[in-house]
């Protein structure tokens, strides 16, 4: 087993059914042939289906994906589905007529994606998956471990189960790892009876404009002196919108929290616009669903037995506490 340094946070390697993102990333690397037409001929492909590239963890898992394939001389190919289930399903389609050697789902549930994980099982493509939920085909996703802390840090500033406050809760439904975020955010706040959850769900494209205007409206409902007060989003991206909206009205009243962590949102809870954010390390996250994916495949084609792995992913709560040791750290 080698060890791989490939950035701050590091991998584990999965052995078994479900295991945690943390120390080490095993893969015995093989360089790839240069310079000759046959070489190219038989290079492998990996077709990503991208839920939404504009968000920027998806961009990191897809640039881990794509380290962790050039480094054994694979190719990538990525379709940005933008959200759309039925475009997504058109490029496993499409993947599964090209013969690609691996499709990766990058967050759209199985569920949505049930054309195209049939065209892949027909074509005997095996499929991996980020925060997608398992399927037959489906060698391994990944589930994150950020929704309850993330769950559990407003209900803190509700005041616990006996706290009272008003939340609204950006959400997207279409993705699996914002559904997996729901259902924990609202199984905790249901242990404070009087926390008002205001759910709102989004569209993509457009989260950020509707996180700004869905936070304007609610903001008209609960002025200055109404309590405990807070902005939650599954990710990011709509948190762009509702930061700005608390900005546009002067609002210093209402607790912001978001997922994912990237650099705006680092950077915001540095300026003291984002209460707490969970922040995720998805350039390895992409390297694991890689490697984790081959790993199925070549066991399976040396006749062993496979096991669908679940990879847990961890995070890290970022605050203004600890905001300036975070930046140090990760050189963001």
């Amino acid at each position: 087993m080698k060890r791989i340094v490939t950035g701050r946070l590091l991998v584990a390697a999965v052995t078994s059914g479900s295991l945690a993102l943390g120390a080490v990333a095993c893969s015995s690397q093989s360089t790839p042939s240069q310079g000759s037409s046959s070489a190219a001929a038989q290079q492998k492909t990996v077709g990503i289906v991208d839920l939404v590239e504009s968000d920027p963890l998806n961009v990191e898992v897809i640039k881990g994906v794509q380290a962790a394939a050039k480094a054994r001389g694979w190719a990538v190919k990525v379709f940005d589905a933008n959200g759309n289930a039925d475009a997504a399903n058109s490029a496993f389609r499409t993947y599964a007529s090209d013969k690609v050697n691996m499709i990766l789902d990058l967050a759209f549930p199985v569920t949505s994606v049930g054309a195209g994980l049939t065209a892949a099982r027909a074509a005997n493509i095996p499929v991996g998956g980020w925060g997608t939920g398992l399927a037959p085909g489906v060698l391994m996703t990944t589930v994150d471990d950020v929704g309850l802390p993330s769950a559990k840090a407003v209900l803190g500033a509700m005041g616990g189960p006996q706290g009272k406050g008003s939340v609204l809760a950006l959400f997207y439904t279409g993705g699996q790892v914002c559904r997996e975020r729901q259902a924990i955010f609202q199984q905790v706040m249901k242990t404070a009876p009087g926390v008002n959850v205001q759910i709102q769900d989004l569209t993509l494209p457009g989260e950020t404009t509707e996180g700004s205007q869905f936070t304007t409206a609610w903001l008209a409902r609960y002025p200055r002196g109404s309590g405990n007060l807070a902005v939650w989003g599954c990710w990011d991206s709509p948190m762009y919108g509702a930061v700005a909206a608390l900005r546009q009205q002067g609002r210093t009243d209402v607790r912001t929290f978001s997922i994912n962590g990237s650099p705006q949102a680092i950077q915001d809870v540095k300026a003291g616009l984002l209460t707490h954010e969970l922040w995720e390390n998805g350039y390895q996250e992409g390297q694991a669903v890689f490697n984790t994916t081959l790993a199925g495949i070549q066991a399976k084609q040396a006749g062993k037995p496979w096991t669908p792995k679940v990879l847990s992913v961890p995070g890290i709560a970022v605050t203004k506490e600890n905001v300036d040791a975070f930046l140090a750290a990760n050189h963001q």
